[in-house]
């Protein structure tokens, strides 16, 4: 009896760890704040507190894309296109000047990063916004 017991915890705990996590806290999907902006990977940084203003940015479900001022008043709006490899998560914005931009972004935590190596080939700066999850 005591080896059936045993059996169904071991079981149930097998069954438990291998469901699929919520992937929420990992989707670019839903509203973001700029927090900052980081000049590379090691150069300082200008931040929505330095410039007493900000922006956010949010992804929708529907495949679009939306950003907005400090008010929260909606400036620009694109559909968008995620895709992955086995180096990074990615996004084009399809209704823009510049649809061949693919941006790398990451999520740690509550934070995204957005990086776009291809968007200014001729800048010496590298600029990296951060974000904050809002919603």
């Amino acid at each position: 009896m005591k080896k059936w017991i045993t059996l169904g915890l071991l079981l149930f705990l097998i069954i438990l760890l291998s469901c699929e996590k919520d992937h929420y806290s990992d989707s670019i999907i839903g509203q973001w704040r700029w927090i900052k902006s980081t000049a590379g990977e090691h150069g300082g940084a200008v931040t929505a507190e330095s410039y007493d203003t900000t922006h956010y940015i949010e992804f929708n479900n529907d495949g679009y894309y939306y950003l907005y001022d400090n008010s929260k008043r909606q400036i620009n709006t694109s559909r968008y296109e995620l895709s992955s490899d086995d180096i990074s998560n990615t996004f084009r914005l399809l209704d823009t000047s510049h649809p061949d931009y693919l941006f790398r972004y990451t999520i740690k935590e509550d934070t995204l990063s957005i990086r776009c190596r291809d968007c200014c080939p001729y800048c010496e700066i590298d600029w990296i916004p951060f974000y904050k999850r809002i919603k």
